[in-house]
């Protein structure tokens, strides 16, 4: 199962972002040789070790009224 909602997380954004970019500049630094780059940024995945910690973290949002 994979979850799309995103948790709260001061590194896991910035470090995700980065990596983006990171293979974007390469990208562009090595098109001129015909070099290609590519970049696997993973999303969240329920695990049974993170089963728990969701779990507990969806309890705690508010439900949306939309």
């Amino acid at each position: 199962m994979v979850l799309n909602q995103p948790f709260l997380s001061s590194c896991t954004g910035p470090s995700k972002s980065a990596e983006i970019r990171l293979s974007k500049i390469l990208a562009n630094e090595f098109a001129p040789q015909n070099i290609r780059v590519n970049c696997v940024v993973p999303g969240f995945v329920q695990t049974p070790e993170r089963f728990g910690k969701w779990e507990r973290e969806l309890a705690k949002r508010p439900l949306d009224d939309n």
